[in-house]
C-alpha cells in the first residue's frame, strides 16, 4: 500500500554476474531472493507478493527448501506502507533505509530473520553482493521477477495527482 502523498518507484540494475539474486516486485513489495531459489520458486513468490507479504515469501521458501529453518536461503524484502517501509531480512544481506530513522538492516548471525518497521523512509536499497559497484540501479520494475545486482526502492516520489496546486500570484493594486 503506498501512502497517499508518494507513489513508489522502484528501480534495478541487471545483473553482471551468473551468481546473481533473484529481484520479486508487485506494486510496493520487493523481495530478493538468494541465487538458491530456482526460477519456478522465485515465480511463486512473486505470484503471492503483493497480498502476501513476508507469509508468501515464507510459504513459498518453505515449500521448496522444507520446513527447517535452517534450510530456508537468504532473503530481503521491503514493503511500502503508510508512513514507511517494512522490512524483513534473512542471512548476511543489508538494506539500507535512508530517511527520517536511517537504518541499515541485516540478517546476518540471527537464527530465523530480522523484521522491522522503519517509519519515514524515503529511500531503500539493497546490494545483496557487498560492495556492489557503480552504476546505480536505473532499470524500472513495477511487477515481474529479474535477475539483479542492486535494487532502490524510492518512496519519496511525489505523485502528480497529489500535488498540491500553485496559489495564484497576487495582483498589483490597479
Amino acid at each position: 500500500m503506498t501512502d497517499a502523498m508518494t507513489k513508489t518507484r522502484i528501480d534495478y540494475r541487471p545483473a553482471a554476474t551468473d551468481d546473481a539474486w533473484w529481484l520479486a516486485v508487485d506494486g510496493d513489495a520487493v523481495v530478493l531472493l538468494s541465487p538458491a531459489v530456482s526460477a519456478a520458486t522465485a515465480t511463486g513468490v512473486w505470484r503471492g507478493l503483493g497480498t502476501g507479504g513476508i507469509g508468501a515469501v515464507l510459504e513459498a521458501l518453505t515449500s521448496a527448501f522444507g520446513t527447517s529453518l535452517t534450510a530456508i536461503p537468504p532473503f530481503a524484502l521491503a514493503i511500502a506502507e503508510a508512513g514507511g517501509v517494512r522490512v524483513a531480512v534473512r542471512g548476511d544481506v543489508e538494506v539500507v533505509v535512508e530517511g527520517q530513522h536511517p537504518e541499515a538492516v541485516s540478517g546476518a548471525g540471527v537464527a530465523t530473520w530480522t523484521e522491522r518497521f522503519v517509519p519515514g523512509a524515503v529511500c531503500v536499497s539493497v546490494a545483496p553482493h557487498a560492495g556492489a559497484p557503480a552504476p546505480a540501479a536505473d532499470l524500472p520494475l513495477r511487477s515481474g521477477v529479474v535477475r539483479t545486482d542492486l535494487v532502490e526502492i524510492d518512496l519519496a516520489v511525489v505523485s502528480a495527482a497529489s500535488a498540491s496546486p500553485v496559489p495564484p500570484a497576487a495582483s498589483a493594486p490597479a
